[in-house]
């Protein structure tokens, strides 16, 4: 028996629980046949969003729900109003989502830059992702989250939350990170202000996608088999 870990983080808390089956990790794969660096899915991106040209802007994807950090998301768009924020995703569990009443009055209070336009097509996925500047992820906590992933293989920077497991998914110089709405900002600012450091981290993502190709998972996988 084996037990499939999607990041090196889960195998650990599993074995701090007692977990004694032999566990392998295998991350979450991306196809990069789909998803990669194109001047025209930017194009096409910020005609589906409605952006300009010269915007600068910031994308999220994921639920929204509060352990992805979206009262984070909204307060540091607020305190960055030359910045569009974009959150791509919706609330698959309605009424049950956590909070809810007062995740609602956070959103219905949200700054005139934070746009929440809903869930699009996989197909549309790369285009989107390639609009954004900036990849800001605010969530609590990820195992391997594919939109991090995704991302990355299109070439757009990362602005993570300092959370433990991702040093060891994406390396530690290939991201920008901070703990709270003050850090982000700031990262913020500063990334909007040097181009060469855009350039930087677009190529550094890029090179942390290669970490999770089809054929990496695949021959993973196989060897997984194999030693079966």
């Amino acid at each position: 028996d084996v037990v499939l870990c999607v990041a090196p983080q889960v195998k650990r808390e599993l074995e701090k629980i007692g977990v004694t089956t032999r566990m392998e990790v295998l991350t979450n794969p991306v196809n990069e046949a789909r998803f990669s660096v194109s001047a025209e899915k930017r194009i096409e991106g910020r005609k589906l969003l409605g952006l300009s040209h010269h915007a600068k802007v910031c994308v999220c994807v994921g639920q929204i729900q509060p352990r992805k950090g979206v009262a984070e998301f909204l307060d540091t768009a607020a305190a960055s109003p030359d910045v569009t924020f974009i959150w791509l995703g919706g609330r698959p569990f309605k009424r049950l989502t956590a909070d809810f009443d007062a995740l609602n009055t956070k959103l219905a209070n949200a700054p005139k830059n934070a746009l929440f336009p809903g869930v699009f097509t996989l197909e549309q996925m790369p285009a989107l992702y390639s609009a954004a500047d900036l990849f800001f992820f605010p969530s609590f906590q990820e195992n391997c989250a594919l939109a991090i992933n995704e991302a990355m293989a299109c070439g757009v920077p990362m602005l993570l939350r300092d959370n433990p497991e991702y040093p060891e998914l994406y390396g530690k110089e290939n991201f920008l990170k901070a703990i709270d709405v003050k850090g982000y900002s700031y990262e913020i600012s500063r990334f909007f202000s040097d181009g060469q450091m855009r350039s930087d981290y677009s190529r550094k993502s890029v090179e942390a996608a290669k970490r999770f190709s089809v054929t990496t998972f695949s021959e993973g996988l196989m060897k997984i088999y194999r030693s079966l």
